[in-house]
């Protein structure tokens, strides 16, 4: 059976009714034949109705789908608008790619000679230096940091076990005192 929305269904359903409430006072006068014709009146008429909705539908799915296939056209003639306009950029980036490829496989220092870069070679050693000592440092200072927290952390539970057992010698001192009262 086909599924119909709701108000498609509640629609078809008051005009059948509508429908086979004329029908039926225009037949009355022949029983015999109103028992038989009756019910095969009202199921053409839902048949009838069932395919025009059904009708309604496809041309509704129709225009939809036109909409869609014209959008698809469009944004494939977008794409390509979009791809020619990039071709060009893409082969330039390609040249200027091939053209440094070219250049660190000529000249793998990058301009610079070997003698050169010897000459920096103590400047690099000392910067190393350099940075080495301050890595130190820093990890001096970070474990200075540590034990600091963990010096804190330590006391700080130490006073809380110390306030807790003197709690615990105020009660029982009281209460020994009660006691002796």
């Amino acid at each position: 059976m086909v599924d119909l929305p709701r108000t498609e269904l509640n629609e078809l359903n008051v005009r059948n009714q509508r429908f086979g409430f004329e029908k039926r006072e225009g037949v009355k006068s022949d029983k015999g034949n109103d028992a038989v014709a009756q019910p095969l009146n009202d199921e053409v008429h839902m048949a009838g109705q069932v395919g025009l909705i059904l009708l309604k539908r496809n041309i509704v799915l129709q225009q939809t789908n036109e909409c869609l296939e014209k959008k698809l056209m469009e944004v494939n003639e977008e794409l390509t608008q979009l791809k020619h306009e990039i071709q060009p950029n893409l082969s330039l980036l390609r040249a200027l790619a091939e053209k440094e490829e070219d250049r660190l496989l000529n000249d793998p220092y990058g301009g610079l000679s070997c003698d050169v870069l010897q000459e920096k070679m103590p400047h690099f050693e000392l910067k190393i230096q350099s940075l080495n000592e301050q890595l130190s440092e820093d990890k001096e200072e970070v474990c200075m940091q540590q034990q600091h927290a963990f010096n804190e952390s330590l006391q700080k539970e130490m006073k809380q076990q110390l306030d807790l057992r003197n709690s615990k010698l105020t009660v029982l001192f009281c209460f020994e005192n009660n006691e002796l009262i």
